[in-house]
């Protein structure tokens, strides 16, 4: 398609100025197309794979072979995809030209070998990654992230995007952390630690957690699962609520408090007043054969004790 400028009705100066400006739009203007990827390098079977993408999405999937493949589309302005292998490890980067403006998303397709060393960073594109067992750091911007998978050692961060974990190895390490975004897991076995500001913290479904500590500033928490025995709970927000619904019969220690929340507890004793003169309520019982430990306190958040 040919591009005509018409700038007979501009000042001599201005004209110039009008042509370089629409010069600099056409030079910088993305393409108009989308391009497919499709390659693939050999690889290790616990290979260190970095993946760093800015706009759209990146989908991992662990799979049964010694190298990794790349598909999906390159968004259309984008520059190119770069790979660069050595041993031990294979970088994937989408690379955007210096000044392009209007560049497309990305999204990436990307089969590792299951037991790599997974490492994708993005800034609003959306990470899904299933079928791991090696070990997985992700983290976005903005974007949600979802890890599926039987990894040993979990690292997942965003600012406003979500978190969700399902599923890990048997006494995996985990950490989650969002400033706006909400944290969930479920299947999790293992020592957990997650955090978020205004975000709320579920977890739930088939937990088997010997470690938790939970904290958000004003969001919620919500633990529904059993208290393993010598397992140690921490369940903490300022403002935010807090509802434990645990198995019945629990075996633990527990110690509750708030500063100017409520404390209802349908399965044990009533809070009582930490002070005659001051604010503040405590809950301090032992249930079972006091085999787990579980610390609830708030500032001015409600605190829910439940069995099923």
């Amino acid at each position: 398609m040919k591009t005509s400028i018409s700038t007979h009705w501009l000042s001599p100066s201005t004209r110039v100025w009008a042509l370089i400006g629409a010069s600099w739009f056409l030079i910088h203007m993305p393409m108009a197309h989308s391009r497919p990827i499709n390659l693939t390098h050999a690889a290790t079977p616990m290979e260190r794979v970095l993946i760093n993408n800015t706009a759209g999405s990146v989908t991992v999937y662990g799979w049964k072979r010694d190298a990794v493949h790349v598909s999906g589309t390159l968004g259309a302005g984008s520059e190119r995809l770069a790979v660069h292998a050595r041993k031990g490890w294979i970088r994937i980067r989408v690379v955007l030209p210096e000044y392009a403006m209007n560049v497309r998303g990305t999204h990436l397709v990307v089969d590792v070998p299951i037991a790599s060393r997974l490492v994708v960073k993005t800034v609003s594109a959306e990470i899904q990654a299933s079928g791991l067992a090696g070990v997985a750091h992700l983290k976005s911007v903005s974007g949600n992230v979802l890890l599926q998978s039987q990894s040993h050692v979990i690292t997942v961060k965003s600012v406003s995007g979500t978190v969700r974990i399902a599923g890990s190895a048997p006494l995996a390490r985990i950490r989650a952390q969002t400033v706006s975004g909400g944290v969930s897991f479920q299947a999790i076995r293992g020592w957990v630690r997650a955090s978020s500001v205004s975000g709320s913290i579920q977890a739930s479904d088939h937990l088997r957690m010997t470690r938790a500590l939970l904290h958000s500033t004003s969001g919620n928490v919500r633990f529904d699962g059993p208290v393993l025995s010598q397992g140690r709970y921490v369940l903490t927000s300022v403002s935010g609520d807090i509802d434990v619904l645990l198995s019945p019969h629990p075996d633990a220690r527990f110690y509750v408090s708030t500063l100017s929340g409520s404390i209802r507890n349908n399965f044990g004793p009533s809070a009582r007043r930490q002070s005659a003169y001051g604010p503040g309520r405590i809950l301090d019982f032992v249930s079972g054969k006091h085999g787990a430990s579980v610390k609830i306190h708030t500032l001015s958040g409600d605190i829910t004790l439940r069995v099923r």
